[in-house]
């Protein structure tokens, strides 16, 4: 049965399109696909507030000038940008460990719920928060054992590690209504124990503390032999295996040492607020990790200053959540991806070239 040509269309030219590598690509080129591509995420980032219709400049321009304003407003936002900042940090550097040794650990958002829980059950205990902080990586690191024996026998991680963080919002529903139920019914949040994490300055101690381990993190990698390892599997895993060691033993340690380091982003969130609720399922700090990783580029000492421009930027959303649809969480979330995707872009654009060709058509 032969077409009628009613849909069809013919062209008098072909074009063909090629991909090819760049052996090496200058600073220039870099340049100017970075510059191109802040322009067209900023253009992304106004996108919700022009959907809905509003003016985003005046809606900055008020965010800004609250920081100046006698209200109070900028001590207590500097602590909530303090505590979003911490949990990105701690997630971030799970992400660095995980990601420079090729390990998709995409699951982070997991293990920190299950480091809120470890640290519910220490507090609940009466443990000291030094021995909460214990508890919350290692519930981390044993939520991760199911992953870290997949991933020896060759199944990918990220599909498992993904799984645990569903298997997570389970958990948390279940030790909410059913571990420790609320004096209140079925309203979701267990009994309160009580802000445990000191505050030092007037900020999370963890904040301190993670910090100090992204030097430590930075130190290990450059001069210690497990971190000339652990990098050398993410580079080169042939040149890893020749030289004695096993790749699959290393990306085990490392899945393990990224999740207890979820984990202890658990004990921040948990350990602040006193409680668990089932807002723990949506908080999405681990999911932030892995931009604020990305976007550090890996490098450990970058992680901080990543891990506060997102932060700033899930707080200007909660700000802004009266005029974006949905609220700050999807906007936050709509930020995420589009950092993420300006960062893969950048590290993988300008290493590539298209060739576009127009030739006649024939026949």
């Amino acid at each position: 049965m032969r077409s009628s040509g009613l849909f069809s269309l013919k062209l008098p030219v072909v074009v063909r399109f090629r991909v090819e590598p760049l052996g090496s690509v200058s600073f220039k080129r870099k340049a100017t696909v970075l510059l191109a591509l802040i322009i067209v995420s900023f253009v992304l980032l106004l996108l919700p507030f022009i959907y809905a219709g509003v003016d985003p400049f005046p809606v900055i321009g008020r965010y800004l000038s609250l920081w100046v304003s006698d209200t109070g407003w900028a001590s207590r936002s500097s602590f909530e940008i303090a505590r979003y900042t911490t949990a990105m940090l701690l997630t971030g550097l799970a992400g660095v460990i995980a990601f420079r040794s090729k390990v998709w650990n995409i699951g982070l958002e997991g293990y920190m719920i299950l480091g809120a829980i470890g640290t519910a059950a220490a507090a609940y205990a009466g443990l000291h928060w030094a021995l909460q902080v214990v508890a919350s990586m290692l519930f981390g690191v044993l939520w991760a054992l199911p992953v870290a024996l997949l991933l020896v026998t060759g199944v990918s991680e990220i599909v498992s590690s993904m799984m645990m963080y569903y298997v997570s919002l389970y958990m948390l529903q279940y030790v909410v209504y059913k571990v420790w139920p609320s004096r209140y019914g079925l309203f979701p949040k267990t009994p309160e124990w009580g802000v445990s994490q000191p505050i030092v300055a007037g900020f999370p101690l963890m904040l301190v503390v993670g910090i100090l381990l992204c030097f430590v993190v930075n130190y290990l990698y450059h001069r210690t032999m497990f971190g000339v390892v652990a990098r050398l599997v993410g580079s080169n895993e042939k040149a890893a295996r020749t030289a004695g060691y096993s790749p699959r033993l290393v990306r085990v340690v490392v899945l393990l040492l990224s999740s207890g380091l979820a984990g202890l982003a658990g004990f921040h969130v948990a350990s602040l607020r006193g409680y668990l609720s089932m807002g723990y399922a949506s908080l999405g700090y681990g999911f932030a990790g892995i931009t604020v990783a990305f976007i550090a580029g890996l490098n450990p000492l970058a992680v901080p200053i990543s891990a506060l421009f997102v932060a700033l930027l899930y707080h200007f959303g909660s700000f802004a959540s009266d005029v974006i649809p949905g609220g700050y969480a999807a906007y936050f979330y709509y930020v995420q991806g589009v950092l993420l995707l300006v960062v893969l872009a950048a590290r993988t654009i300008p290493s590539y070239r298209i060739i576009v060709r127009v030739e006649k058509r024939h026949g």
